[in-house]
């Protein structure tokens, strides 16, 4: 394996407001399955990211890092790689000081801590867990906090006891982490209402509409049958 390096998936002064642009985005997707790999490749895409590079195994990914002139701002991973890949992996990118954004796209279909949550515990930030098929909405909102620096950081968390399947769930969550969450949803309430608000607004404007192209029809129907004999008792 590659030696660490200071220098690898660092982050840039351009992860703030105002600074880098979705375009500049480097992103390094570390990925086995082809198919996958260009499913990933077509969404950063159409996001407007298209400097992107592929790696399907650990050394590959690695050595990307380290002789690469710009920094990875973006590393996409596997929940369901081979664990002890995945720790090899966040062994270097600790041993590298690396803080730049990683996330999950896929399911995790192992017992106990997921690969996201040990990412975490190592000190590195995830950025979002999305399963397939990924949400282009999750990988907008995604990039959009790695723009604004919004990353979430590692919980300080204490991990409760196993369950009668042997699973560990997070406890406690420190204080950012919950303003983030407090944050998310209230802006997913916000969204939800607006969402209903203008879905009641649509429906009563339709039957306005409605009725004013039912009335006419109406009125001449009823002056119809006045003019018919017998038709009204």
């Amino acid at each position: 394996m590659v030696p660490p390096t200071k220098v690898a998936f660092k982050p840039t002064p351009h992860m703030a407001p105002g600074g880098k642009l979705m375009h500049q985005l480097n992103v390094l997707i570390h990925q086995a399955r082809p198919y996958y790999q260009m499913l990933l490749h077509q969404a950063f895409n159409a996001q407007g990211v298209y400097n992107v590079r592929l790696t399907d195994d650990v050394p590959a990914a690695t050595a990307h890092m380290a002789r690469r002139q710009q920094s990875v701002d973006v590393l996409v991973l596997d929940p369901a790689m081979p664990r002890r890949h995945a720790r090899r992996l966040f062994k270097y990118l600790v041993q590298a000081s690396c803080t730049g954004g990683l996330l999950f796209v896929g399911s995790d279909g192992a017992e106990g801590i997921g690969l996201a949550l040990e990412a975490r515990k190592q000190g590195l930030k995830v950025l979002a867990e999305l399963p397939w098929p990924m949400s282009m909405v999750g990988l907008e909102q995604a990039l959009g906090r790695l723009l604004l620096n919004d990353a979430l950081t590692p919980y300080q968390a204490e991990i409760g006891p196993a369950d009668s399947r042997g699973r560990r769930h997070l406890s406690v969550l420190d204080e950012h982490g919950l303003s983030i969450l407090r944050r998310t949803v209230c802006e997913r309430e916000l969204v939800e209402q607006q969402l209903l608000v203008d879905l009641v607004d649509g429906l009563h404007r339709d039957l306005q509409i409605a009725e004013g192209r039912l009335q006419p029809c109406v009125i001449a129907a009823l002056q119809h049958q006045k003019q018919i004999p017998g038709t009204f008792a």
